[in-house]
């Protein structure tokens, strides 16, 4: 496992670690922030998290093509980013709100597990078999 397969996921690891209550990670990423300190914030971990999925693309690219990288850095883009962002803090709030910080932490990474696991297998195959139904030409402009 390389960093840049983990950057993708970087901003669901500190929602869990910001939500687990443990005093260190406090404010680390709001789910909605207040202020300027807790914006730049979650927006520098969102900036990490989307560098990770434009590297994973370029490396994807620099192996299979540019069409097979487009296909797959839509796909992380949706599983690593998009969908959490959309469902990740009301679930763990809802399912384990009342958890301790133990708790939570295993739900959240447990979660996490689920993505990476969505991410590996589903999208790297649907890419892949893409990949393999197209030519990989350059894309016209």
């Amino acid at each position: 496992m390389s960093l840049v397969s983990i950057l993708p996921f970087s901003n669901e690891i500190s929602n869990v670690l910001t939500s687990s209550g443990i005093a260190i990670f406090s404010g680390l990423y709001q789910h909605d922030p207040k202020g300027l300190p807790a914006t730049v914030s979650k927006t520098l971990i969102d900036f990490i998290a989307l560098s990770g999925i434009v590297m994973a693309s370029v490396q994807t690219s620099q192996k299979s093509g540019s069409t097979t990288a487009i296909v797959q850095g839509v796909l992380v883009l949706l599983v690593a980013f998009v969908i959490p962002n959309l469902t990740f803090h009301s679930l763990t709030q809802k399912i384990c709100g009342k958890c301790n910080a133990g708790k939570k932490l295993i739900f959240g990474f447990a979660l996490i597990g689920i993505l990476f696991a969505v991410e590996r297998y589903v999208v790297h195959g649907i890419s892949h078999s893409f990949a393999e139904s197209h030519d990989e030409e350059t894309i016209e402009e």
